[in-house]
């Protein structure tokens, strides 16, 4: 991120293990996601400071609901909503929180398969 004043990077590994599980209801399928969100190593560069930390343990959990709505050939429409309950959440990065605690962040999905 260059704007603002801010001249920040951000490097690491972040490793999403999942299990989904799914029904098709001929009209619709929906779907149920558990993930484990597990940092192996995160870099943070401002300026020319930088603070490399490393996660021993998982960064959080999210659980997850998807409805696909099949239209027509290979086409879809996909609504889902998401909850996230993590200490890192890569699209707020750039904010450099240096609170050690857990954030529940909610998600909607709205998604259409061409």
């Amino acid at each position: 991120m260059n704007q603002f004043g801010y001249d920040s990077k951000l490097r690491g590994w972040i490793h999403y293990p999942n299990l989904t599980i799914g029904y098709d209801f001929s009209l619709f399928m929906l779907s149920l996601k558990a993930e484990v969100i597990y940092i192996t190593s995160l870099s943070e560069l401002a300026d020319d400071v930088e603070v490399t930390r490393r996660f021993k343990n998982y960064a959080g959990i999210t659980i997850a609901v998807y409805l696909e709505q099949p239209l027509w050939k290979d086409h879809h429409v996909i609504l889902g909503v998401k909850s996230n309950y993590t200490k890192f959440y890569y699209p707020v990065w750039a904010a450099f929180s240096t609170f050690n605690r857990f954030f529940w962040i909610p998600e909607i999905t709205v998604g259409y398969i061409l």
